[in-house]
């Protein structure tokens, strides 16, 4: 072989493997990039989703501990609703029974006038409103951690059929 006819089958082998790479290249990319989407979809998610559950905890723990009639606390059972008949319907799961952050809000919502009609259902104590604020704190803390690694499927599944809660514990 000479060494034109070598410089020509190296030329042709140096353009195959750079047409190889960017193929390779190229179908990494098209397999790769749903997933990235996803994954920069749920941070998103989760973060607003922390977010929310930190304030609803923060607000829960302001009502708990200011007295009746302060000005504060007026503007924290205020949030409260806002965030329980809005933002936080977005994050929690679509089985209220199953969602023990869903749980402890209708919980501590019971304790507070509903904006409706002006009634608590429930009259509590501090003490009960501090229980009930400390529980949601623990249910969020424990959304935290198993919404972790889920898939964005796992939001749009129903209530089980046979009434139980997979991860719930029963109150």
């Amino acid at each position: 072989m000479t060494t034109e006819n070598l410089r020509s089958v190296v030329g042709a082998l140096d353009v195959a493997a750079k047409i190889a790479i960017a193929v390779i290249g190229g179908l990494w990319v098209l397999h790769t990039y749903p997933e990235s989407r996803e994954k920069e979809f749920r941070k998103s998610y989760w973060d607003k989703q922390m977010s929310l559950l930190f304030d609803a905890t923060e607000i829960t723990a302001q009502i708990a501990t200011l007295p009746p009639g302060d000005s504060t606390r007026d503007t924290a059972i205020a949030a409260f609703w806002k965030l329980y008949w809005g933002p936080m319907t977005v994050v929690e799961s679509k089985c209220e029974r199953c969602d023990s952050v869903d749980q402890a809000m209708i919980a501590f919502g019971r304790c507070l006038s509903d904006p409706a009609d002006g009634k608590s259902k429930e009259n509590c104590s501090t003490r009960e409103l501090e229980q009930r604020s400390i529980t949601l704190g623990k249910a969020a803390r424990d959304s935290i951690g198993a919404s972790w690694d889920k898939k964005l499927e796992s939001l749009t599944q129903g209530c089980p059929s046979d009434r139980t809660c997979p991860g719930a514990t029963t109150k």
